[in-house]
């Protein structure tokens, strides 16, 4: 189960994060979490994607 204030991996069955000492959630809250760190790296890779797709297009009207 993941720690959701530091992150840490812990065995399923802990209580307690072994890494902070955070009172471990159920599983529906790390689930969304899990969730949550999808979609913010779906939105980062579409910023990267979108910047080089921009510098890409920048530099062919410039040096065409």
């Amino acid at each position: 189960m993941i720690c959701s204030k530091c992150g840490f991996d812990n065995k399923e069955e802990a209580k307690i994060c072994a890494s902070c000492n955070e009172p471990l959630n159920n599983e529906e809250k790390n689930e969304s979490t899990v969730l949550d760190r999808i979609l913010a790296l779906s939105g980062f890779t579409f910023c990267v994607v979108f910047l080089l797709s921009f510098l890409l297009l920048l530099f062919l009207f410039l040096f065409r």
